[in-house]
């Protein structure tokens, strides 16, 4: 059983430090779960704010409304819930804090894209603009962004879930203040020590959990998520493509799909699919996959499987065991015979069973979703049949020509 991790880092259009976000560790918030917003030092209110989700607060006690607040759950002002909540969180910030390795991020999140993961950036972090969260098809995916400084968000920013996110798998560790710009978009479970304030017609989605500060709401909409984690299950999406490209062997066509079960925290196992590739007269591939992995905006595929080679050495009818229509990659039938019964035929290309490696990349939408296939390279090791050349080599990666939409691989 072959086992594969995914825990990666894409940015759209951007690099960030160049490595791959380790997989973050789900964090519990128990007491505290049934909370929207809770408190350690005081509440203030203006405007027509909404906060779906308890309210606690404690230790102190102190809360003023000169707007209007609606709550859509229940008052706990110093009782044992509100105590408990505040215990919790404070046990959530700890876990949250201590989550490692970390990959350093930039400060301004603007404009990027983020794989589960965690992140961290010493002198705080800001999002004026939009940043895109991708759980790659996990809903159970985690991301964590750490600081000891602040957050700070810009009028209507946006921090966007996307391919499966879920809020409540998103946590905010922040070591000072927090404030959201009007009319921010948020989306997370906040765990924050300083105070927090946000500003009007801003909206979260997710909670607010502040262990020492105040909170100053202004028109804002706080929403507890509702989010139940996803039995593992078998799919066939993780990684899929096919296009046509120009290879140093001549014209290819290649067509990959990876399927596996996927577990919590996006690690796969019974990795399985298959990989087709050809070079009109000259290599044909079929195969399985038993790894794969997709970090820093890269993907890459190995297995074994069988490699032919069409020898002009040779005459007759094609010996290879593999079929391959008039379509290429896509045939069953014995097309690619004819005319070549005078000409050469089709060889086994090694004495034992070869393995491949495939790399590719993939498009990031404007979106900032994942697209299709744009660059791909493969190559063999093995031992080379008597009067075959050396096997194909995994090379530079090469443009792809089609504009083929891929599934999440």
């Amino acid at each position: 059983m072959a086992v594969v991790t995914v825990a990666a880092l894409a940015i759209a259009g951007i690099s960030v430090a160049g490595s791959s976000a380790a997989i973050a560790t789900s964090i519990s918030l128990e007491s505290a779960n049934n909370f929207g917003l809770v408190v350690g030092g005081g509440l203030t209110n203006a405007g027509q704010s909404t906060i779906s989700g308890d309210l606690g607060l404690a230790p102190t006690i102190s809360y003023t409304d000169t707007g209007l607040l609606t709550l859509k759950g229940a008052y706990h002002f110093g009782d044992t819930a509100a105590v408990t909540a505040q215990s919790s969180v404070g046990t959530a910030y700890g876990l949250a804090a201590a989550e490692n390795p970390s990959v350093v991020i930039v400060s301004e999140l603007a404009g990027q894209t983020l794989i589960p993961g965690i992140y961290t950036n010493v002198a705080g972090i800001s999002v004026n603009g939009t940043v895109n969260l991708d759980a790659q098809n996990n809903p159970n995916a985690i991301f964590v962004l750490q600081t000891p400084l602040t957050l700070t968000t810009g009028a209507a920013s946006h921090i966007n879930l996307v391919n499966g996110a879920q809020a409540c798998n998103v946590f905010w560790q922040i070591g000072t203040t927090s404030s959201l710009g009007a009319g921010s978009d948020f989306k997370g479970n906040l765990l924050g020590k300083g105070n927090f304030a946000s500003a009007a017609g801003s909206v979260v989605q997710g909670r607010v959990l502040i262990m020492q500060g105040s909170v100053s709401l202004n028109a804002t909409q706080i929403s507890r998520p509702s989010c139940k984690e996803v039995t593992p299950s078998f799919t066939n999406n993780l990684g899929t493509g096919e296009g046509a490209y120009v290879s140093q062997y001549g014209n290819a066509n290649f067509n990959f799909s990876v399927m596996g079960t996927v577990l919590g925290s996006a690690t796969l196992t019974n990795v399985g699919g298959h990989v087709s590739w050809n070079v009109a007269k000259n290599w044909k591939f079929i195969g399985a996959p038993a790894t794969y992995l997709y970090s820093n905006g890269a993907g890459t595929i190995t297995g074994t499987g069988t490699l032919s080679y069409f020898s002009t050495q040779v005459k007759g009818k094609d010996s290879s065991t593999q079929k391959h229509g008039k379509h290429g990659i896509h045939g069953t039938g014995a097309e690619d015979n004819v005319g070549q019964g005078n000409g050469g035929r089709w060889i086994s290309a090694t004495t034992g069973v070869p393995n491949f490696t495939i790399k590719y990349t993939r498009a990031i939408n404007a979106d900032g979703t994942i697209g299709k296939v744009d660059t791909f390279a493969i190559g063999f090791t093995g031992t080379a049949s008597a009067g075959v050349p050396l096997l194909p080599v995994l090379g530079t990666l090469v443009q792809v020509k089609t504009n083929v939409q891929l599934s999440n691989g």
